[in-house]
């Protein structure tokens, strides 16, 4: 995983975290939480969100407990992209 965050670090690419685990027996995000906060310790900035939704009503699910999340780990937001330019979502 370290040589992995390493890459996505020097080439400032964007760590999706997908919450499409939270609510089912996962019960965890992906990336795991640990590697999560191992990406911010290494210098990580650029995340986004995901939830996989295939039915409306899992649009955003899990995504205000990640936003919290991340601002225990030291994020002060998360991006989206819009005809690829990185756009920041304060938290």
């Amino acid at each position: 995983i370290i040589p992995i965050l390493e890459y996505v670090i020097k080439n400032d690419i964007a760590m999706e975290i997908n919450t499409s685990g939270i609510g089912t027996s996962f019960g965890v995000l992906m990336p795991e939480n640990w590697i999560i906060k191992k990406f911010k310790e290494m210098g990580g900035h650029i995340i986004t969100l995901g939830s996989d939704a295939h039915a409306p009503e899992n649009v955003l699910k899990g995504f205000d407990d990640t936003i919290k999340t991340l601002k225990e780990y030291g994020f002060d937001g998360y991006y989206y992209y819009e005809n690829r330019k990185k756009i920041k979502m304060e938290i």
